[in-house]
């Protein structure tokens, strides 16, 4: 049953002035009941693939901001910081250049667990494992194609 514009009206005034208490419900609701979400989203995806599609790209557009790209490279930094700043193959310690590598060449299966883009909340909500080194760029693709050896280690040897 539709509603009738006068209804409709008094559910957008009642929103606007109950926003923040009804947020912090669904907030609380959506803490308590994780799967459930998770299948509503999964639901209203392929029910409204554009509109999905249109969410994502407007929320990329928002992570792309200002204040959450310092957020991002401050969080970044302190993970490179608390591993030693410094490549563990070359020594490499320029900043840019580094990156997280999984020890035991396990990335693939752990970043089916994580989200990508949230692996340094991650490391130091787990306590910076030490399954995790850093690695220069160059080293870790090196590594990624040597079957899990670095060039540098193999010329060493």
């Amino acid at each position: 049953m539709a509603l009738t514009e006068s209804e409709k009206a008094y559910h957008r005034e009642r929103y606007r002035r109950k926003k923040a208490e009804i947020r912090a419900k669904v907030r609380k609701w959506e803490t308590e009941h994780p799967e459930k979400r998770r299948v509503y989203n999964k639901t209203y995806r392929d029910k409204y693939p554009d509109k999905a599609r249109e969410w994502r790209k407007k929320s990329y557009e928002k992570v792309g901001s200002a204040p959450a790209l310092r957020a991002y490279y401050k969080l970044r930094l302190e993970v490179l910081n608390h591993y030693g700043a410094r490549c563990a193959c070359c020594g490499e310690s320029e900043i840019r250049f580094l990156t997280i590598d999984h020890v035991n060449n396990d990335g693939s299966e752990h970043r089916k667990t994580v989200k990508t883009n949230a692996i340094y909340r991650w490391i130091k909500k787990n306590g910076y494992p030490r399954t995790l080194q850093v690695l220069c760029h160059n080293c870790n693709w090196g590594k990624r194609v040597n079957n899990g050896v670095c060039p540098h280690e193999e010329r060493i040897k």
